[in-house]
């Protein structure tokens, strides 16, 4: 899922490109790509406003584009998810919508490029899956190295995975303790030492003093 044109990302293309994987899915919703052969998909719901390499949503949601674009089309027919947060070259891991909703596809993550994503995921209590996922890219000190290494050390895994029912029942893990609202409690843990309270209302959180 590649919205916003990115380093990264233009190497995320690059290497399948180069790899030539044959039975894939995924979002581009761009003009035209001029760095590899894939085409551009046109994952929008209508009213988005298209630039040359990435739309602007408006007041379309996140849960809107997943509902309605992405989950029957790119998450759940896939097993692994190869994920480009917006973040490679600081070392931080910064988990979006993008760890989120493959998460709720039900795939296995990948972190392309994310300095120890799978370590905060984990810290989180989410299954990572490091017997099947060679993780270690996730601390190399070199971003591009990080890059790269996410692709080459898991090349084998990418290329031929069978979804298995005990792998059915680790995912499902994953979606309840999403659905638990394990970074809700995450937010409030970490506001508790403010004079800041977490607000539901009408189905929004909002921050109140």
């Amino acid at each position: 899922m590649i919205n916003k044109v990115r380093p990264h990302r233009i190497q995320l293309l690059k290497m399948i490109d180069s790899i030539k994987f044959t039975n894939f899915s995924y979002s581009l919703p761009w003009r035209t790509n001029p760095y590899t052969n894939l085409m551009p998909t046109n994952y929008m719901i209508g009213s988005e406003v298209q630039m040359e390499q990435g739309i602007l949503s408006g007041s379309i949601t996140n849960g809107e584009n997943y509902k309605h674009l992405l989950q029957k089309t790119v998450f759940e027919p896939s097993c692994i998810s190869l994920i480009t947060e917006p973040t490679y070259m600081e070392k931080e891991a910064l988990i979006t919508e993008k760890t989120i909703m493959a998460i709720y596809g039900g795939t296995i993550p990948l972190w392309v490029g994310g300095w120890r994503c799978a370590d905060a995921m984990r810290a989180q209590g989410f299954d990572v899956f490091d017997d099947i996922v060679d993780h270690s890219y996730q601390s190399l000190a070199d971003p591009w190295d990080r890059i790269n290494r996410s692709i080459q050390l898991n090349q084998e895994l990418l290329s031929s995975f069978t979804i298995s029912s005990p792998i059915l029942t680790r995912l499902q893990h994953n979606l309840d303790l999403m659905l638990d609202g394990v970074f809700e409690r995450e937010v409030e843990n970490k506001l508790d030492e403010t004079d800041i309270t977490l607000c539901r209302e009408h189905g929004c959180l909002s921050l109140q003093p």
